[in-house]
C-alpha cells in the first residue's frame, strides 16, 4: 500500500473483505467514515479508498475544531481522539483565526504572549512535567507541533514590528495561512 499512497501503510478489513481502517507509517490506526468494499477490481477501490480518506479527514478536521474550541488545549491534545494530522492542521487554522482577530483588535501583544505560554506548555508535555503523558505517536504530533508555534510566534512578531493593522496589508496577507471551510467542494 505504501507504494500507491505514500502516507498509507496498510489497510484493515472485516469479516466481510470490506476496508474499515488505515493504518499510517507511524503506527496511526484511523477508522474510515465508510467502509470500502474489495470485490472490485484494483483501480476501483484505490479511488474509494482516495476518496473515503478525503471525506474521513474532512469530517476529523471538522470534529476536531469543534473539539479545540471546547476543551483546555493539553487535554485536546492528549485525549486520543484526533487523527494527528487533524491536530496539526487544527492548530494551524485556529492561528489563523486568533492572529486576524488580534489584527482588527490591535492586539497582537497580548497574542504574542498567548503564543509563547502555548509553546512552554507544549515544551513542559514533552518532557514529562505535566499529568499527561505522551504516547510514542503522540510524540510525533507534539514535536512538529512546536516547531509549528515557534513559527507563529515568529510570524506575530514580525506582524507587530511591521505595526500591521489589516488584514489586506502585505505583511499578513504574504504568510501561510489555513482557513476551514466546510463546504466539500474545497476538498
Amino acid at each position: 500500500m505504501k507504494k500507491i499512497f505514500e502516507a498509507i501503510n496498510e489497510l484493515v478489513f472485516n469479516n466481510d473483505n470490506q476496508i474499515t481502517h488505515i493504518i499510517s507509517a507511524g503506527g496511526e490506526e484511523v477508522k474510515l467514515c465508510d467502509k470500502i468494499p474489495h470485490d472490485e477490481a484494483i483501480e476501483v477501490w484505490c479511488m474509494s479508498i482516495e476518496q473515503k480518506v478525503k471525506q474521513t479527514m474532512q469530517i476529523a478536521l471538522a470534529e476536531c475544531i469543534l473539539d479545540y474550541k471546547n476543551r483546555k488545549r493539553i487535554v485536546w491534545i492528549c485525549n486520543g481522539q484526533h487523527v494527528s494530522q487533524a491536530l496539526l492542521i487544527t492548530t494551524r487554522v485556529m492561528f489563523t483565526e486568533s492572529t486576524e482577530k488580534a489584527i482588527v483588535e490591535h492586539d497582537l501583544a497580548l497574542l504574542f504572549e498567548h503564543c509563547h505560554k502555548s509553546i512552554d506548555e507544549l515544551i513542559k508535555l514533552i518532557r514529562g512535567e505535566l499529568k499527561q503523558q505522551l504516547t510514542p505517536l503522540m510524540h510525533k504530533v507534539v514535536s512538529p507541533m512546536v516547531v509549528q508555534e515557534v513559527n507563529q510566534r515568529e510570524v506575530v512578531t514580525y506582524l507587530q514590528k511591521s505595526k500591521t493593522t489589516d488584514l489586506n496589508a502585505f505583511e499578513w496577507v504574504s504568510k501561510l495561512r489555513f482557513y476551514f471551510m466546510q463546504d466539500s467542494e474545497h476538498w
